[in-house]
C-alpha cells in the first residue's frame, strides 16, 4: 500500500504527503483504521472482538502514542463501523468517478 495524502490539517509524523485538507480544500476526507472480519463470523465473536479493541484503543498507557501520531481513538459499534465503511466507500467511489481519476 502507498499513501498519497494525509486528512488532516496538519503534517503526518515521519510521512512527508500532501494535505488534503490544506492542499485539496474541496475534499473533506478522514482517515478510518479499523478491524474488518470475513462475512458469517458469528455476532457473539464480533461483539467480542470490538469490546477488545475498545479497551486497547481506550487504554490509558496508548493514549499519549495515538496522540504522537495524531490519531485519534473513535471505536464506533460493528454495525455503525459497517456503515461507515459503505458510505465512504460510496462518497469516493463518486469521487472517482466524477473526476475520471485512474490509479497511478
Amino acid at each position: 500500500m502507498k499513501m498519497i495524502a494525509a486528512a488532516s490539517e496538519g503534517p503526518v509524523p515521519g510521512a512527508n504527503l500532501p494535505l488534503m485538507k490544506t492542499d485539496f480544500p474541496e475534499i473533506e476526507a478522514q482517515s478510518i483504521v479499523g478491524l474488518v472480519a470475513p462475512a458469517g463470523v458469528p455476532p457473539a465473536i464480533i461483539a467480542r472482538i470490538a469490546a477488545d479493541a475498545r479497551a486497547v484503543m481506550f487504554d490509558p498507557a496508548l493514549a499519549p502514542r495515538l496522540a504522537e501520531v495524531g490519531l485519534e481513538p473513535v471505536v464506533p459499534d460493528p454495525v455503525a463501523f459497517a456503515a461507515l465503511i459503505a458510505s465512504e466507500t460510496e462518497r469516493w467511489r463518486r469521487v472517482v468517478r466524477e473526476r475520471g481519476l485512474r490509479p497511478v
